[in-house]
């Protein structure tokens, strides 16, 4: 296998499970805060089911939301596989990745959500997002060392 589909392996790893954690904590956090565990994702789907995506309870939309969320985040981690050096030392790359994670959440937020879904953009707590974008942020950091697996356990041209 080539350099960089190992990298864009280790992203789709690295990504999913980022992914799974940050919407745990997405669910975890919207009940906390006093929504049902299922709104944030049901908003998250605005753009494909309307005002249907309002809804508290779990259904589709929801599931479109999580799916929806899953799929940026492997898509983030892998872009993010395929450039990072895998020399880097866990520090720089914890800085770097939190960095790239704030980063992209800032765009989401002023030009996805804007136009995609207003009402994730209007009602979701900022503190829990930012925390989220951390929290992936950190789970990228890991990146480096998980490519060097990769590199070491798949044959690489």
């Amino acid at each position: 296998m080539r350099r960089f589909g190992v990298r864009a392996l280790a992203g789709l790893e690295i990504g999913m499970a980022a992914g799974v954690l940050t919407q745990c904590w997405m669910l975890l956090g919207g009940w906390l805060a006093g929504f049902s565990p299922w709104s944030l994702s049901n908003l998250a789907a605005e753009s494909f089911y309307g005002v249907r995506a309002a809804s508290p309870a779990f259904g589709m939309p929801t599931l479109a939301g999580i799916a929806l969320h899953l799929l940026t985040s492997a898509a983030a981690a892998i872009a993010l596989a395929v450039v990072v050096p895998e020399r880097w030392s866990w520090p720089m790359a914890l800085g770097a990745s939190c960095l790239y994670a704030l980063a992209g959440q800032w765009a989401l937020a002023e030009w996805v959500w804007k136009n995609y879904s207003p009402a994730l953009h209007s009602y979701a707590p900022a503190l829990l997002i930012w925390t989220a974008a951390l929290l992936f942020g950190f789970c990228l950091s890991f990146t480096p060392k998980v490519v060097r697996s990769f590199t070491r356990d798949f044959l690489v041209d």
